[in-house]
């Protein structure tokens, strides 16, 4: 019982730190950075059908790089499928749903993961409100100095309606998601909150850093995409071709 109040006192918390509004000029000012955002990154074409293909290289690893390719479709369909010495494996995200699949086997992976997933190959997405039918909302941050460059965060994270504060505590640290804009309105990285099978409270924060980018019929798409795990380098992938004239089947994704 007293791990319970614990774990209810500690998430209370963490939803008093969310605030409730913005000031008008924050809107403002949040508005103008993601529709110039939105419109540098082509997110809107982003939404399409999109094929990736690369390496990718896991520090430590004797089998990477190993290469790989990706599909996503409609911005909330995720296909990779990285090839290693020993086989293929896959991750499936649909629709806040998602699948590991390795070896002939196949493992549906926790809400914590798929619920609010945003794919890290697609930055250009973290650029639309589109999110606010789920009831999430957008924050401005400030201007700050992240890796050197100068940038403007923003924050996205659940919306509170008041009802139970436990289980909207639990949604506002599954869904928020931060994502910092350079000065020539590019997404330079993005971070998130992954969490251990044990409890939410013992989590990491993951972040993506992006660069070498390049405009796919309209699109920009970073090349190069490097990962860290609490500050610890874990992967990194270099994306060799992206195709835009693909058309995807539902079984991609299933």
């Amino acid at each position: 019982m007293k791990h319970r109040s614990a774990s209810a006192s500690f998430l209370l918390f963490v939803l008093l730190l969310i605030p409730a509004t913005l000031p008008a000029q924050q809107n403002t000012q949040l508005d103008s950075l993601l529709a110039s955002c939105s419109q540098a990154m082509g997110s809107e074409l982003a939404k399409g059908d999109l094929y990736a293909e690369g390496t990718i290289a896991y520090p430590g690893n004797e089998d990477s790089p190993a290469p790989f390719v990706w599909k996503a479709q409609h911005g909330d369909r995720v296909r990779q499928d990285v090839t290693f010495p020993a086989g293929v494996s896959t991750h499936i995200v649909n629709r806040g749903r998602g699948s590991k699949h390795q070896n002939g086997k196949r493992e549906n992976l926790p809400a914590q993961t798929t619920s609010y997933f945003r794919s890290e190959y697609l930055p250009a997405l973290s650029c639309l409100t589109d999110q606010m039918a789920k009831g999430i909302r957008s924050e401005y941050l400030g201007a700050e100095t992240l890796n050197g460059v100068n940038i403007e965060h923003i924050r996205y994270i659940v919306r509170a309606n008041g009802k139970n504060h436990q289980s909207e505590a639990t949604e506002a640290m599954l869904s928020e998601y931060h994502v910092f804009i350079d000065s020539e309105h590019k997404v330079v990285a993005t971070r998130n909150w992954v969490f251990s099978l044990d409890g939410i409270q013992n989590r990491s924060l993951l972040e993506n850093r992006y660069s070498d980018y390049r405009n796919v019929n309209g699109i920009l798409m970073p090349f190069r995409i490097e990962q860290f795990l609490d500050g610890v380098k874990r992967s990194e992938a270099a994306i060799s071709a992206v195709r835009t004239d693909v058309a995807l089947q539902d079984s991609d994704f299933q």
